[in-house]
């Protein structure tokens, strides 16, 4: 990506991922059941927090640009 455009990559990235999930859960809110509804929805908010969970833990631990001893 040219540097140029990678402000309008990262905005396009995080509109998708403030709408998608709204919008997934407009859609089954629509078409289910309030019971289905709610049960579909805690599946995915579970599996998007393990998904987290998951990533957090591949990574490696930035060190921390303080100084030994201090707090933010």
């Amino acid at each position: 990506m040219p540097h140029e455009r990678t402000g309008l990559a990262g905005g396009v990235l995080n509109t998708a991922m403030e709408l998608g999930p709204t919008v997934v859960f407009a859609i089954v809110l629509t078409f289910g059941s309030d019971a289905v509804s709610l049960a579909a929805t805690g599946a995915a908010l579970a599996l998007v927090a393990a998904l987290n969970l998951r990533v957090q833990r591949s990574r490696p631990s930035r060190p921390s640009s303080l100084p030994q001893g201090a707090t933010q």
